[in-house]
């Protein structure tokens, strides 16, 4: 996915265009003003992911408790969905469209 750079000019005239982009394609923008980049557009989801990302890196618990968990994982300390909560994961659960690009690409 590429990210379009153009002034504030152009971007002011393509607004509305820019905005149906971001949600439809998730498509992103950075916005120069005297040539020099001062702005970023990206979807409403996408910021929503990078706020959580945030939050979570900043919490020092949830951080030490990722890191163990990727210890376990790597000595085979696991159990499976239905081990944990008694029933089998079912394939109809909604997840992110950050998420499913990401488990595509894997």
């Amino acid at each position: 996915m590429a990210i379009e750079t153009l002034p504030v000019s152009e971007a002011r005239n393509r607004l509305p265009q820019m905005i149906k982009d971001v949600d439809r394609f998730q498509e992103r923008f950075i916005i120069t003003q005297n040539g020099r980049p001062k702005a970023v557009m990206i979807g409403l989801e996408e910021y929503e992911e990078w706020i959580e990302t945030l939050f979570i890196l900043s919490d020092k618990e949830a951080m030490e408790d990722i890191k163990k968990g990727f210890k376990d994982l790597e000595s085979g300390k696991t159990k499976t969905f239905e081990e944990i909560f008694g029933e089998p994961l079912t394939t109809n659960v909604k997840i992110s469209y950050a998420a499913e690009k990401t488990i595509k690409e894997s």
